[in-house]
């Protein structure tokens, strides 16, 4: 995908820089990238600096695994967030499958 937004772009990388872009565009790497991850931000929202949070706010950035809400979401919260998200879609063309 890097190459072919390069080359959309007409710009052309050698072998290193493609390898520092693609780190650079990694999962893991903006999950760790404050500005990404917004940890600023929410420690303005608790009256904190990022510093004194330690941790304590859930990550802006979670796994990075297909499905792994599963874990994380009880059947009730997702039956509730699937009857929330068809009644908001109604009388739209998106057809969601649940």
């Amino acid at each position: 995908m890097v190459r072919r937004t390069a080359a959309f772009l007409n710009c052309t990388l050698s072998s290193e820089q493609l390898k520092q872009l693609c780190k650079h565009l990694s999962f893991e790497s903006m999950k760790n990238n404050p500005s990404v991850s917004h940890e600023d931000e929410l420690a303005k929202l608790h009256g904190k600096s990022a510093a004194t949070l330690e941790g304590k706010i859930e990550p802006f950035m979670r796994k990075g695994e297909v499905g792994s809400w599963k874990c994380d979401i009880t059947a009730k919260l997702e039956e509730k967030l699937n009857l929330y998200t068809q009644k908001k879609l109604t009388g739209t063309n998106y057809m969601l499958s649940i």
